[in-house]
């Protein structure tokens, strides 16, 4: 990353003038620098406490460090000597004299001491800060430190940014998904504490930091999960008709938003300063009716990573209960399973991904899976594998790693009855390790299975197969499948031949046409 400034990026003076400076002009007069910006204070604190009593109900100062920078920004430009008394006008000397003489004077942004975010001034080697109080109402509402003593630092990243903004403003903060189009500038979305949603952060240090870093703080953070469901939905529906592109679900918003990341990191698009003003205007059209639609509907429980600090003193009861599959109507499969599933399961191809994965049809109507029954009980006789490790997943983690969770809201967490996740040691439990070792394993079968799907895509074996069944209730049709063609296969050169056989793609092809009769066991299930 370059080593220029950001804007308003906090960074000590090592400049040896700049030192000498401070030390002929500012350290002499630190009491009277500080009655001066006390001075200052009580001059811009009238009109700002009347402009704006109440911040998101807080009172004024709460919440208002940089209306209180700004101003006071503002009036250092402007002010009257002549209405200062003897020790802050000394101050105020002192400050124009480093001034004249050369010294710098910075409005700056950043992270003091882990806590919170803080606008603040550096002059010269001093930190001054005129709005002390706004967190904490009893402070004085003046500081002044040398810099090195403040601990107050730049953003580093993104994941900087989160840790800080969930200490200090208690928001939940998420990776932003759902606006592909400005994720590579402003990766996250924050719920405060009301549950009002809204894009963090179109300042212009963080747009800067987005860009310096070539979007790849950006793409760290949007390697994360996919975000809610419930936030996605809600934020999809509060932007209707602003012109702003919102994803189709979080899965594609997620995969969008990284690809963007890396286009324009190729394209040097980080090196275009125009687009700031679009940005910025976007984020506001965002967040005004983002904060207009009022509350996020409560989000439901998400996987959490199998970590001691989330399940070191917990337990978890296997459940053979599916009803967290009751809205699935596919199943993925993988290549070893396909010869288990074809004896009871209709096979399918499905397009994802600019390619085509097996799966198995469960249902023959939209979010009603024929498999669950009305206890969580499976009426069939073989469970696709991606639902046998239920309730641990692997889920994205940072850096592209991947992560083993475990869904709370499967209700098989306890306290006290079950199985341990740990061992006192510390250690994961043997059935926590088998239950990783499987979702690995199935990874890997599933890059397979893809290889041989896209052999047999690659020979022209696969088809549009509109499937029509008929039931009880009349006949179901379904799109958007695929299906062995069996002329086509049976047309193929030898060498071809050889080809699927070598990549289980033949294997595949023939469970598929087997498991075809199946269908009718689908029908007989959704009679009435």
């Amino acid at each position: 990353m370059s080593k220029t400034v950001l804007p308003n990026e906090p960074r000590p003076v090592s400049s040896p003038r700049e030192q000498a400076l401070a030390g002929r002009f500012l350290l002499p007069a630190l009491a009277e620098l500080e009655a001066f910006f006390y001075a200052v204070r009580a001059q811009i604190e009238p009109a700002l406490k009347a402009a704006q009593p109440v911040k998101m109900g807080k009172p004024f100062p709460l919440g208002q460090c940089l209306e209180i920078s700004l101003a006071a920004q503002e009036l250092l430009s402007r002010i009257d000597p002549a209405t200062l008394d003897e020790k802050a006008a000394r101050g105020h000397a002192a400050y124009r004299a480093f001034l004249q003489a050369g010294g710098s004077w910075r409005q700056v942004w950043g992270d003091l001491r882990g806590e919170f975010f803080q606008n603040a001034f550096q002059l010269g080697t001093l930190y001054v800060d005129v709005a002390n109080d706004t967190v904490t109402p009893t402070k004085p509402k003046v500081e002044i430190l040398p810099f090195e003593q403040a601990r107050f630092v730049p953003i580093a990243d993104f994941r900087h940014f989160s840790r800080v903004g969930e200490r200090y403003w208690k928001d939940r903060i998420y990776p932003n998904h759902v606006l592909p189009e400005l994720a590579p500038y402003c990766p996250l979305v924050h719920v405060n504490q009301q549950g009002v949603a809204v894009l963090r952060e179109a300042s212009d240090y963080m747009l800067a930091l987005a860009q310096a870093a070539q979007f790849r703080h950006s793409e760290d953070v949007l390697a994360d999960a996919p975000m809610p469901s419930e936030l996605f939905g809600h934020v999809v529906r509060a932007l209707a008709g602003t012109g702003l592109a919102a994803a189709p679900d979080p899965e594609e918003g997620r995969r969008r938003a990284l690809a963007l990341c890396r286009e324009w990191r190729a394209q040097r698009r980080h090196a275009l300063p125009e687009r700031k003003g679009e940005l910025v205007s976007a984020v506001k059209l965002a967040n005004d009716k983002l904060i207009a639609a009022g509350p996020v509907p409560p989000p439901a429980p998400r996987p959490l990573p199998v970590t001691l600090e989330h399940f070191g003193r917990r337990r978890w009861k296997r459940a053979q209960d599916y009803r967290f599959a009751a809205a699935d109507t596919l199943a993925p499969l993988t290549l070893g399973e396909a010869p288990q599933a074809m004896l009871s399961l209709p096979i399918v191809f499905v397009a994802q991904d600019g390619g085509y994965v097996p799966a198995a049809l469960l249902g023959l109507e939209a979010k009603r899976n024929l498999l669950v029954g009305a206890d969580g009980g499976w009426r069939g006789d073989y469970v696709p594998a991606a639902y046998q490790a239920y309730p641990f997943s692997l889920q994205p983690g940072p850096r592209g790693q991947q992560l083993l969770c475990f869904d709370v809201a499967s209700g098989q967490a306890a306290e006290e009855e079950g199985e341990a996740f740990f061992a006192e040691t510390g250690a994961a439990a043997p059935a926590v390790t088998a239950a990783a070792d499987r979702l690995f394993r199935l990874q890997r079968e599933q890059q397979d299975t893809r290889r041989a799907c896209a052999a047999l895509a690659r020979h022209g074996v696969l088809e549009a197969w509109p499937v029509r069944v008929p039931t009880a209730r009349g006949e179901c049709c379904i799109d958007g499948l695929f299906r062995v063609a069996g002329a086509a296969l049976d047309a193929l050169p030898a060498a071809a031949f050889e080809e699927l056989r070598r990549a289980g793609a033949l294997q595949l092809a023939y469970c598929q046409q087997w498991s075809m009769p199946n269908l009718a066991r689908l029908a007989a299930l959704s009679a009435p």
